[in-house]
């Protein structure tokens, strides 16, 4: 929900919240047939008094004294890490399906007969209960900065939607649809065994995410549901800090291991992983929605204040920059602590409030196409140098030659084909082929790069100005515009070239 502009529940998160519902029912039910089985009872509901909530709750307490905590750790990794069954497909049941990439029917719900009488022939409860089938939710290493990580309706997209096509990330290609990272993993996790009623928590480590069950024993969610000691762990954070530890950092790692992360601070944590993958890869529209919802929960960072500031006139943006800043300024009045960020506020104030006033002057000199195709290319299309074979994307034209004497003397432009008075590209130099560079290219010059041609899509441009002009990178389509893949440009480049 991260970028649902409205700020309503989307169907995403009501889908994720009732799938959660069904797992943590099946988690219930296999619980209580390792009761069953462990104590000799046909199953375990039946003898409990009461109604509704107080029969819930004198269920979950006689559960605990049946079965030990690590039988229900077993349980709830088997459900939530094993891998799914392939089932009979006339007896399984309609729900709790999905559908896998070759085509075949996954379950993961236990087949409750077949189970009681294995459990109850098995010595070992808990190695019983680690056997049967799960969801096959496992930790992306190979793709661990990839943002999908973060949206459980993504890590949960082959269950909670198992006919909506795959979608693409950057480096793989795809979503890598049941991988998550220890964040994710650890709120699916949880959700689940709160849910059935067992009595885990969030532990959020320096550079890691952990489950706890009691004070003692701790679960590594991203290695599979791998048990860790206290002292295990205690050894493990203790090497995060500096190697000659002082007293109120033993104290700290202690209450850390605990004490129950907070749901506002998960999400916080969540949402500072996607600020450090979007800054990295320039994607400002992205990081500006994930700082707005970081913002609202924890709303006296200063840092994060001036950081969603600073992005927002990055974007063109410049009156939720100066507002923000105001807001900031007026929040940290008050307080003398921060007296250098109110001076730092009101020099950016200043700094956004002349950047506008350029931004609306830059702005109204708009550069129209002409009618009659005389500009053949446009803003955003990826281009080859023909000459120079060299990778980039337009960002800028003008319909003649506008350098000086001397450049297009030393470069030779009159003695191109269509000479100075051919239509002329400002491009971006991918930086693979070229360091850092832009180029001002005469029309006659340029090949656009069509995934049509070449069979495949091309990769995207590495330049450190395309955050500058672009905010996102589209593929496909039947317009003339995606007819080969394209940058979308921002609101100060649509304004000067608007037709385009």
């Amino acid at each position: 929900s991260l970028f649902n502009e409205t700020g309503s529940e989307s169907s995403e998160e009501s889908k994720v919240a009732a799938f959660l519902d069904e797992v943590a029912a099946e988690l219930d039910t296999r619980l209580c047939m390792m009761e069953a089985a462990k104590t000799g009872q046909p199953t375990a509901e039946e003898g409990t008094s009461g109604t509704g909530e107080s029969r819930r709750r004198k269920t979950i307490c006689r559960r605990r004294k049946a079965l030990t905590v690590h039988e229900q750790i077993a349980a709830l990794n088997g459900l939530i890490f094993n891998e799914p069954l392939l089932p009979d497909t006339e007896r399984c049941n309609e729900d709790f399906l999905a559908t896998h990439e070759g085509g075949e029917v996954y379950q993961v719900r236990a087949d409750k007969a077949v189970s009681m009488a294995a459990l109850r022939a098995h010595s070992n409860l808990a190695h019983a209960a680690s056997t049967w089938p799960g969801l096959g939710l496992v930790g992306n290493r190979s793709d661990y900065y990839n943002p999908a990580n973060s949206m459980l309706n993504l890590v949960l997209e082959k269950w909670i939607d198992p006919c909506h096509p795959m979608g693409y990330s950057l480096e793989t290609g795809r979503i890598d649809m049941g991988k998550g990272n220890p964040i994710s993993l650890a709120v699916i996790y949880g959700a689940v065994g709160r849910r059935a009623g067992l009595p885990v928590r969030m532990i959020s480590a320096p550079a890691h995410f952990y489950v706890a069950f009691g004070d003692e024993i701790f679960v590594d969610v991203f290695e599979g549901g791998r048990k860790r000691s206290r002292e295990d762990l205690e050894l493990w954070i203790g090497q995060q800090f500096d190697p000659m530890m002082m007293r109120d950092e033993i104290d700290y790692i202690r209450t850390i291991l605990s004490s129950s992360v907070k749901p506002e601070k998960i999400v916080v944590r969540a949402a500072a992983n996607l600020i450090h993958i979007f800054s990295s890869r320039r994607e400002y529209r992205k990081l500006l929605s994930v700082m707005r919802l970081a913002i609202t929960i924890v709303p006296d960072n200063a840092e994060m204040l001036l950081k969603y500031a600073k992005v927002a006139s990055m974007l063109d943006e410049y009156d939720l920059a100066i507002e923000t800043l105001a807001k900031a300024q007026n929040f940290f009045m008050t307080t003398r602590a921060y007296s250098s960020v109110v001076e730092t506020c009101k020099g950016f104030r200043k700094e956004f409030q002349m950047a506008k006033m350029l931004f609306l002057r830059h702005a109204a000199k708009r550069s129209f196409r002409p009618k009659g195709g005389q500009l053949q290319f446009r803003v955003g299309q990826l281009i080859v140098h023909r000459r120079y074979n060299y990778r980039g994307v337009i960002y800028g034209w003008d319909l003649k030659c506008e350098a000086g004497e001397r450049w297009i003397e030393q470069m030779g432009v009159d003695e191109l084909n269509d000479g100075r008075d051919q239509p002329f590209y400002k491009v971006l130099v991918d930086c693979r082929d070229r360091n850092n560079q832009s180029t001002y290219v005469a029309e006659e010059n340029i090949i656009v790069v069509d995934e049509s041609k070449k069979g495949a899509p091309p990769d995207m441009i590495q330049h450190s100005k395309v955050g500058f002009y672009f905010e996102t990178y589209l593929t496909g389509g039947t317009c003339w515009h995606a007819k080969a893949q394209r940058y979308v440009p921002n609101a100060l480049l649509k304004t000067q070239y608007p037709d385009d």
